[in-house]
């Protein structure tokens, strides 16, 4: 999988997804998943503060490496920006659907939804 995101990020001339690619390949290389999302957060953390990255992204990349708090607050944040994988149900990391705070605002999507 990680050679194929490399590969899309290259056929759409993606700098931001090559710098991810590169991130997750040398972070697996050196100590598998965890290391894959340790060496992910700073590369997604600088696109988010320079305004082009996700706080859901970084929520799960959080949420992966059992930093509760950062979690929440980037779901939070998430969620106030209405970003789409929130709204969608697009979860990918179980331990972020098990936060309480995960499941009261997923709650509260929900409702809006029904509206």
């Amino acid at each position: 999988a990680l050679s194929e995101w490399k590969r899309l990020a290259e056929l759409r001339h993606d700098q931001a997804g090559l710098a991810i690619a590169d991130a997750r390949e040398k972070g697996f290389a050196v100590g598998g998943l965890q290391g894959m999302w340790e060496s992910e957060f700073p590369v997604r953390k600088d696109m988010f503060d320079h305004g082009s990255g996700s706080a859901y992204e970084l929520a799960e990349i959080c949420a992966a490496l059992g930093k509760t708090k950062d979690s929440e607050d980037y779901l939070q944040i998430a969620f106030d920006r209405r970003e789409s994988s929130v709204l969608t149900g697009d979860y990918t990391i179980v331990a972020l659907t098990r936060d309480p705070l995960f499941q009261q605002l997923e709650a509260q999507v929900r409702e809006k939804l029904a509206e």
